[in-house]
């Protein structure tokens, strides 16, 4: 049990819109949407534009009334890249 903590890659604070689209079930476009209507705020790092996790799930939240799972357990989500 112990090891798989010790090895368990931590929850990223910050995603890219491509992460954050596929979170969301929604295509990159439908994000860039919500950034222009300001329903989503982005992290701009110089030219690179990210993310927050929690601000994505407190958008499913604020839409859908119930907590969202992602932005709580979202390590490993690299796995598949």
């Amino acid at each position: 049990m112990f090891e798989q903590r010790a090895n368990a890659k931590p929850k990223p604070l910050l995603v890219d819109v491509r992460e954050a689209a596929r979170l969301l079930s929604v295509c990159e476009r439908t994000v860039f949407n919500m950034v222009e209507r300001g329903e989503l705020t982005p992290v701009r790092i110089g030219r690179a534009v990210r993310f927050a996790v929690d601000d994505l799930g407190a958008w499913v939240t604020s839409r859908t009334g119930k907590n969202c799972a992602n932005s709580e357990n979202y390590a490993g989500h690299n796995e598949t890249h």
